[in-house]
């Protein structure tokens, strides 16, 4: 509503209410009280004054309207005046230099109340646009007061409003679950008091260098209402409230468990590091993303040359197939353990190695690559080499030491056989000592009849003593 009556019928800011065609209609009743006044001023005045009334509807007009139907006002009450009151009357012309003056000093009057009138409508238009400006501005701030206490009020950081000195003077909600205080407690504490007693002296160095920056950021112990403590990341600043007073903002994180974090993973990386195994990151599509020294000590790659480039880098042409089928068992959530495969270095010597793949996830629990360790079995397996050498060996020794083969010269009497060194050795050593056999004594039946001949008992029918 207010704004309607601050427009005209186009609806323009700044414009007086009775622009447009409301406005025309005021100016020609104004015309018409003029020129009935005039009239009926006629008998007694008759060609004096012919311009007073018009003038008058003029200052009526200008007031309540102004603009186009001020000028229409003046035109019509010069052409209406001069018409019926200036002689000679039902002409334009005017011939009495009284008459003339009076026009002159009219349109005089008429373009000063038609400037004064644009004038006013400028600095009412002006007026109207630095108060809608304001308005808006008003809103705006409003808006942005209401954003920033939902924003301090659901921020997940504890922020708290302090003077130079270090009292609280506000505290969000986030601020009083971290310390386990009501706002209340926390500004008759002040910020000391949520500080380890070790900490001033550094919370005091990082306002003095406030002092010549911005903003500053540091991590300092922190201690809640139950004596428990925990590492906050604080960054403060400093500026001029309304008063003109100096003011403290300072948001703090609890970093404790990012802290652990940081020093769980720095103690794994100095175990990825010194350990002798290489242990390469990849992703799912065999990209290195991580080498570590061990890796280096192996294959011959600096992490510099290594990282970016294709696994293929290792991977011998003969054992190509190897690692995609790797990638889509990993890809698929498996973990590949102790397989045997062969890498070649960076001077061209194959390295057999045993690996062992992992899938490696984000936070989200996708599977985003594979960590692999490959552990050089050269030694194992040239133990292998020489033990499966030996076992040979040993087989192929005891077949010819436990087998009889080719010519062996027997004495034709005593029936000895000489051995390689040239010694004659009964029968029985020489087969024992080159064969699993072992000898028993008895006597034939032939030479037991023919040595020991009457001894035989003849019912025991020429068998074996």
């Amino acid at each position: 509503m207010k704004n309607d009556q601050l427009c005209g019928s186009s609806g323009a800011p700044g414009t007086p209410r009775m622009e447009g065609i409301r406005g025309y209609l005021l100016a020609v009743l104004c015309l018409a009280l003029a020129f009935g006044s005039r009239w009926m001023l006629d008998p007694l005045w008759g060609d004096r004054a012919p311009y007073v009334c018009f003038v008058l509807a003029e200052l009526i007009v200008m007031r309540v309207v102004g603009g186009g139907p001020l000028a229409f006002t003046a035109v019509a009450g010069f052409l209406l005046a001069d018409w019926f009151f200036v002689e000679p009357r039902h002409s334009l012309l005017i011939t009495s230099p009284v008459d003339q003056v009076s026009a002159v000093v009219y349109l005089i009057i008429s373009a000063v109340l038609l400037f004064i009138s644009l004038r006013e409508r400028r600095l009412l238009a002006r007026e109207r646009v630095a108060q809608e400006e304001l308005r808006r501005n008003t809103e705006e701030l409003r808006e942005s007061e209401a954003r920033y206490s939902a924003l301090v009020a659901h921020c997940k950081d504890a922020i708290l409003l302090t003077d130079p000195a270090g009292a609280i003077l506000t505290a969000n909600p986030e601020a009083c679950r971290m310390f386990g205080r009501s706002e209340e407690e926390l500004r008759l504490n002040g910020w000391t008091a949520l500080l380890e007693p070790t900490e001033p002296s550094r919370v005091k160095a990082a306002a003095l260098k406030r002092q010549q920056e911005s903003e500053v950021q540091s991590e300092v112990t922190l201690v809640r209402k139950d004596g428990s403590k925990f590492i906050g990341e604080v960054s403060s600043g400093q500026f001029i409230d309304r008063a003109g007073l100096p003011r403290n903002s300072s948001s703090i994180r609890d970093i404790t468990a990012r802290k652990r974090a940081e020093a769980e993973l720095a103690r794994l990386a100095a175990i990825v590091e010194s350990s002798d195994d290489a242990i390469i990151g990849k992703d799912l599509e065999g990209a290195i993303t991580s080498w570590n020294a061990g890796a280096e000590r192996l294959y011959g790659y600096t992490a510099a040359e290594a990282i970016g480039r294709s696994i293929d880098l290792l991977t011998p042409q003969e054992v190509s197939d190897d690692l995609p089928a790797l990638l889509v068992r990993v890809g698929r959530g498996e973990r590949v353990s102790h397989f045997e495969t062969v890498r070649r270095a960076r001077d061209g010597r194959l390295v057999p190695v045993s690996l062992s793949i992992s899938p490696v996830r984000n936070a989200d629990g996708t599977i985003v690559g594979a960590s692999s360790i490959a552990r050089d079995i050269s030694e194992r397996k040239q133990a292998e080499q020489e033990r499966e050498r030996l076992v040979q060996e040993l087989q192929t020794a005891l077949v010819n030491v436990k087998t009889l083969r080719g010519l062996l010269p027997i004495c034709a009497t005593c029936k000895k056989i000489r051995d390689d060194k040239g010694y004659w050795n009964q029968i029985e050593f020489y087969i024992r000592e080159h064969s699993s056999a072992d000898f028993t004594h008895g006597i034939c039946p032939e030479c037991a009849q023919r040595f020991y001949g009457d001894l035989i008992d003849p019912k025991n029918g020429g068998k074996d003593i």
